[in-house]
């Protein structure tokens, strides 16, 4: 599994955004959080989710070759 350094936390797992399914829970710098509800659209080289942080909905597009942190 691949890693990545996040600041304040250190070595974290990690997946690339293309790998990412619905259910997951992403690792941000400083320990934010966010869980990954729905995958709204996919193209070549994007994949954008609605992801949930503190009760409200937003919706983050990442490239797909970004790696990610993941809670373990």
């Amino acid at each position: 599994m691949e890693t990545i350094r996040l600041q304040a936390i250190g070595y974290a797992k990690a997946k690339r955004a293309e790998d990412l399914q619905v259910g997951d829970v992403t690792v941000w710098n400083y320990g934010a959080t966010e869980k990954l509800i729905e995958k709204v659209k996919e193209t070549a080289k994007t994949v954008t989710f609605k992801v949930l942080i503190n009760g409200r909905t937003f919706e983050r597009r990442m490239n797909k070759n970004r790696l990610v942190g993941i809670n373990s």
